[in-house]
């Protein structure tokens, strides 16, 4: 899909550091499926990580080690004591972000004259709002020929049912993404009808906030549903990206353990994870499971970063994923691999009820949660078979109605058909 004017996409990520992980993901799909009209630029953080570099290097488009700024520096698990700081905790770190945004904004204007930009901000916090904002309000960097696209996954303190979870959180949303959505240039989107209700209460607006593809795959490329396994095994995936104690990784040693006398010679267990080597906890786990899984060759382990490729590969010949996820962390908080699975019509097992659970349900897709009253792992694999046996009835689309197929239309579109039709929007 061609422009109606040529412009540069500039993907401005400070998160773009490590080789793996969602904001990895994320660069190397836009990277691999960037349109040969629309040139491409990555202003990465200056520690990006060398074979990440390369990939991205390797597709043509241009990437610059800009940021010194850490993206999670007041995030989670990197700021256990302050779960909400104020504005004047985190001073220091809105104002050197600005300070960096505008000297990309400057390297942009810098160049040929008739160049236009598109950028695009994914994954912004409260905190990364702040700084955007106060840099875009700076009289001498605003200019006619950037346009920019602020992408908004984080949840802004207020839970699905409308509450306020923490009130000095939100009020820090509500502060940062106000100055945002009052900058020239500047369209607000969402990942998903959640949190397209959230930020519409977040900032008083009249409808809720437009969704934005999800662009972790291509899918235009992909099969709709998992495929059969070519060794004809039932494979059953329990895990996949970063060691977090938060998404479970802690539990499956016992889990797997419970599993497997109740599996046949052709079920297989995979659990795919990467891990920084920092988390006593975590390397206990992966030893007790290194430990399993040279006893039993039923559990299938794989420590390192799967390329699209593999990725998409495996996803595609599961038949059932568990999910781990503790449910007081995810309550409202989403999961990109529960929308790839979403794509495969993958069955799903949950242990906990979360987002995941109310997400799978808006994209159609069968699932269970498990049974506590019966959550011995005899009850846990009658399961199992239920779902696989449920699956195996039909395709999933067949029970869906308008709102489930609008509904995933709007999170499997084109990303980049998407992008040429904001940008087009924009100019109009």
């Amino acid at each position: 899909m061609a422009a109606n004017k040529k412009f540069t996409l500039v993907i401005a990520d400070p998160g773009l550091e490590a080789a793996s992980g969602h904001h990895a993901g994320v660069a190397t799909y836009i990277s691999s499926k960037r349109c040969s009209d629309i040139p491409l630029i990555f202003f990465a953080h200056q520690k990006i990580e060398a074979p990440l570099y390369q990939i991205l290097k390797s597709t043509g488009c241009e990437i610059y080690r800009h940021f010194t700024s850490s993206q999670y520096r007041h995030y989670g698990n990197n700021n256990p004591q302050d779960k909400s700081p104020s504005l004047a905790s985190i001073h220091s770190y809105i104002a050197l972000l600005s300070k960096e945004y505008t000297a990309l904004f400057a390297r942009l204007t810098a160049r040929n004259n008739d160049e236009q930009f598109v950028l695009c901000y994914h994954t912004l916090n409260w905190e990364h709002a702040s700084a955007l904002a106060l840099a875009l309000r700076r009289k001498n960097v605003f200019s006619g020929r950037l346009r920019h696209i602020a992408l908004l996954m984080f949840n802004p303190a207020i839970d699905f049912r409308g509450q306020i979870t923490d009130a000095l959180q939100c009020l820090n949303f509500r502060t940062a993404m106000n100055a945002l959505q009052n900058c020239k240039g500047v369209e607000l989107f969402v990942s998903d009808t959640e949190r397209a209700c959230e930020y519409q209460q977040l900032l008083d607006l009249p409808q809720p906030l437009p969704l934005h593809p999800c662009f972790l795959a291509d899918w235009s490329k992909l099969p709709r549903l998992s495929l059969s396994s070519p060794t004809g095994s039932t494979r059953i995936t329990l895990y996949l990206g970063d060691a977090k104690p938060e998404k479970g990784f802690d539990k499956l040693p016992a889990l797997v353990k419970g599993l497997l006398p109740h599996a046949d010679a052709h079920t297989e267990l995979v659990i795919q994870y990467t891990f920084n080597g920092e988390d006593a906890r975590i390397s206990s786990t992966i030893a007790d499971l290194q430990a399993i899984a040279v006893s039993d060759g039923r559990l299938t382990l794989h420590c390192g970063f799967w390329s699209d490729r593999q990725l998409h590969d495996k996803l595609s010949r599961t038949d059932l994923f568990i999910f781990t996820y503790d449910g007081d962390v995810y309550r409202n908080k989403n999961s990109g691999i529960l929308w790839l699975l979403g794509w495969y019509q993958c069955p799903l097992l949950f242990l906990e009820p979360s987002w995941l659970t109310r997400e799978a349900r808006r994209l159609g897709l069968i699932f269970d949660m498990l049974n506590q009253e019966s959550s011995s792992p005899e009850g846990i694999a009658d399961q199992i078979k239920t779902l696989l046996q449920k699956n195996a009835k039909g395709a999933q689309h067949s029970n869906w109605d308008e709102t489930i197929n609008a509904y995933r239309h709007q999170i499997y579109s084109d990303f980049h058909e998407w992008i040429v039709a904001v940008h087009d929007g924009m100019n109009t």
